[in-house]
């Protein structure tokens, strides 16, 4: 991993990071509401975590790790605010342009 400060904001970056990766970071700002909307609405956050608002989500999830996979990627927040112990993923399609799945590890 490496870790880059883009737009304020530090993301880490898988295998040293691609342009795809850092284009993600570039917009992250722009798409952290809906990053939010998308986290704060799936059943399993709310399994796990209670009813988060999107404030909530965009206060608690810091900053990701950014892997791009494909077409699209995978943003992990491992430092996020509501648990010490789990891992959220959330898939993602071109440069966050639309969001496919939210998943739990841990």
């Amino acid at each position: 991993m490496i870790e880059k400060e883009v737009n304020g904001m530090r993301f880490q970056f898988a295998e040293g990071g691609t342009e795809k990766e850092l284009a993600v970071a570039i917009i992250y700002k722009e798409k952290v509401n809906a990053i939010a909307e998308y986290i704060s609405q799936d059943e399993m956050i709310r399994a796990f975590f209670g009813n988060l608002s999107k404030e909530d989500v965009i206060a608690g999830l810091n900053e990701p790790i950014v892997r791009i996979i494909g077409d699209g990627g995978i943003l992990t927040y491992c430092n996020h605010s509501f648990d010490d112990i789990h891992l959220i993923d959330l898939e993602f399609g071109g440069i966050l342009e639309c969001f496919y799945e939210v998943s739990i590890d841990g």
